[in-house]
């Protein structure tokens, strides 16, 4: 064979594996929990009754996510396969991957987030040992009951973490885009961190529009000198104080 097609071939080679797909097949399972129509506290990991097995997991030619799963509770498996975009987080805290899959016939997606070093202030007290390691928290509703399905549980597989990071870019109002779909990305990245609000217990529980302004004003002071951070958090204490008091003179859920 002359050198000039052995080289041809080489290169087509090279080509073709640099874009097969990263994934991850099979990995352990992650625990989660059942929590119905508002969260409560999860102090043991005794309490976990649901279960999230991901069988592929992986990041398409085109940038797209890729996941094919089942989730077990109540003694059933649901089959879930979707699909979706990839952003960097907002929240400079808690940094992480955001994931927006799309909804199913059986599940829509409140939250779908890849944390790395992940914050025990912000884990569940029966996770306190996941502390500084990889994490998925996922958020979904049960459409056919309306409960709460949440997942947090480590994520060993640094391959498909870093390839997921790769494509992951910030919405822009780009032309091809409607603004339409560019508010719903915007929308989703916000409540990746902010889901829970609505699922808070009724007297702390606060509506989007005002946990979004909460959110707005903790990133804002996140990036101010540390010496300024405390005094202003107390202020933002308060303001929640004053909204959930509100709320509760307006007879709101």
């Amino acid at each position: 064979m002359p050198i000039r097609f052995i080289h041809l071939f080489l290169a087509l080679l090279i080509f073709a594996i640099s874009f097969q797909p990263v994934s991850t097949k099979a990995i352990d399972s992650l625990q989660g929990v059942v929590y119905g129509k508002e969260i409560f506290g999860i102090n043991s990991k005794a309490q976990f009754d649901l279960s999230l097995n991901i069988h592929d997991l992986y990041v398409t030619n085109g940038g797209d996510i890729q996941l094919e799963a089942t989730i077990t509770y109540d003694g059933t498996s649901h089959e879930w396969k979707t699909s979706g975009k990839a952003y960097p987080s907002e929240n400079l805290y808690l940094g992480g991957t955001v994931l927006a899959f799309e909804e199913t016939p059986s599940f829509w997606v409140r939250s779908f987030k890849i944390e790395e070093d992940a914050k025990p202030a912000l884990l569940l007290p029966a996770n306190q040992d996941l502390a500084e390691t990889t994490v998925i928290k996922a958020a979904l509703i049960d459409k056919a009951t309306g409960s709460l399905l949440y997942v947090e549980d480590e994520f060993r597989n640094s391959d498909i973490v870093a390839a997921i990071q790769a494509v992951s870019e910030t919405p822009t109002r780009a032309e091809a885009i409607s603004q339409e779909a560019y508010e719903h990305s915007l929308n989703v990245i916000w409540l990746a961190d902010s889901w829970f609000y609505h699922y808070l217990p009724e007297p702390k529980r606060l509506p989007d529009h005002e946990a979004r302004l909460i959110d707005q004003l903790v990133v804002g002071i996140e990036k101010l000198p540390t010496e300024l951070q405390e005094p202003l958090n107390e202020i933002v204490v308060f303001f929640i104080e004053h909204l959930q008091e509100n709320q509760r003179k307006d007879g709101r859920p």
